[in-house]
């Protein structure tokens, strides 16, 4: 990672089942995926970004399967990778990958809490590969809840440091849920307190880059979305979309995968990040800047 980079990286187009000739046939295992992502937290810090951002937890974990938390914000789950709960590789693989490449990361898990109950949680490790904050989903989809079992958070809508900045956390569902339901509290208080940006871990068949346009028209935030099986994208305040300046090929970045991951770099301005929201939303309204290499 190059010192004080605000360059975002954003994993696109992963097929999380995309594996072939090896115990990772089928996608089955999310160990698989894992060293994918440690690939791509590794590819992202060589080509000098600060963050990468990863979709929902089902581009870990397409057989829905979960691990225990052990990520609350504080925690530093490289060195806490067994407990009294058990083992949960997917959180200490990332918190390790993160302290290993100096870059922060921000992924999506399919966990169980304390008491037992499923949830779907983001979350946030700085480039030390500890917790800086964590979200849980608060609007699941319907099949979330039956037939997957999962349950929703509690949580009070989250804004998370990232890159000397405040960013505001959405999973999938929940950045068009505000349309469909008319409830648009959640987006409105992640502006309320501080968000810069709005950062959109999406499971699929979501359209991302309509539902960008939308959330950014509507909050006045810049919109950088991941998506299982699509690709990610970035939208300014204006829901203009932000070309990236560059991409990075995962293909053959490990053994048995065959599918067309890449990351997507965005470089965000550290300084509008570091004066506040206002002036961040005036620089995400000119695209123009964030398309040099």
């Amino acid at each position: 990672m190059e010192p004080g980079s605000s360059v975002l990286a954003i994993l696109s187009n992963h097929d999380p089942r995309a594996w072939t000739g090896s115990a990772c046939d089928g996608g089955a295992n999310a160990t698989c995926n894992l060293r994918l992502f440690e690939a791509a937290i590794a590819r992202g810090a060589a080509a000098g970004a600060g963050a990468v951002l990863f979709p929902e937890g089902y581009a870990l974990s397409p057989d829905f399967g979960t691990e225990p938390w052990i990520s609350p914000a504080g925690a530093t789950p490289c060195a806490a990778a067994r407990t009294t709960q058990g083992d949960s590789p997917l959180q200490s693989g990332l918190a390790c990958a993160a302290r290993r490449q100096r870059v922060a990361v921000v992924a999506n898990v399919l966990v169980r809490m304390g008491g037992g109950e499923k949830q779907i949680r983001e979350v946030v490790i700085d480039a030390a590969g500890a917790v800086v904050s964590s979200y849980g989903k608060r609007h699941l989809f319907p099949s979330e809840r039956w037939p997957l079992g999962f349950s929703p958070s509690s949580d009070a809508p989250t804004v998370a440091p990232l890159l000397g900045g405040r960013v505001g956390l959405l999973i999938c569902y929940e950045g068009v849920y505000p349309e469909l339901s008319g409830d648009w509290s959640q987006v409105d208080g992640l502006r309320r307190d501080g968000a810069q940006a709005l950062l959109w871990s999406i499971g699929s068949h979501l359209p991302v880059d309509a539902g960008a346009a939308r959330l950014a028209r509507r909050t006045g935030l810049p919109v950088l979305a991941s998506a299982d099986g699509a690709a990610a994208h970035a939208v300014a305040a204006t829901g203009a979309p932000l070309p990236p300046s560059r991409s990075v090929a995962l293909r053959g970045a490990v053994a048995g995968y065959v599918g067309n991951a890449s990351l997507r770099l965005w470089p965000l301005p550290a300084a509008p990040l570091r004066r506040g929201a206002q002036d961040m939303r005036r620089v995400w309204t000119r695209a123009p800047e964030l398309t040099a290499s």
